[in-house]
């Protein structure tokens, strides 16, 4: 038996490229990488699964920030990071940036704007000024701490 709505129904298909990710992780808070590298490996858990182990390995390799001070900076590179409105009504406020977005952002490091909408194609909204100065800053960040 499937889990998918009849043809026709009103429900809408997930997709990340629209951010529309389902129910559980519309409103969820998420991790990048280096903040779960950060959680596991300084946790005083006595004994690991091999879950665990592998989780921490993998976040290991490919943390792109590895000091607690450099990761809280880069989640406050998104403090005020906001999308335009330029797909909402008019007068629409601008909506922050989703976490799934950041999320993804601060795990894949992308050089370049043009590279994060290829990668995050939500990104394609905000203006390539911004993501470019977001993605500097992170460079600089991954660079010298």
């Amino acid at each position: 038996m499937s889990s998918l709505p009849p043809p026709g129904g009103n429900e809408l298909e997930e997709d990340a490229t629209l951010l529309r990710l389902g129910p559980d992780l519309t409103t969820a808070d998420c991790l990048f990488v280096s903040e779960i590298y950060m959680l596991l490996s300084q946790s005083e858990h006595g004994h690991t699964t091999d879950v665990y182990d592998k989780t921490l390995a993998y976040a290991t390799r490919f943390s792109k920030f590895k000091n607690r001070e450099t990761v809280k900076q880069v989640r406050r590179l998104f403090d005020n990071v906001v999308e335009p409105p330029a797909n909402g009504p008019p007068g629409a406020a601008p909506q922050k940036m989703a976490e799934f977005e950041l999320a993804s952002l601060c795990s894949l490091c992308p050089e370049t704007a043009e590279e994060a909408v290829t990668l995050i194609p939500s990104l394609e909204n905000y203006v390539d000024a911004d993501l470019e100065k977001i993605l500097s800053d992170m460079t600089n960040l991954r660079k010298f701490k």
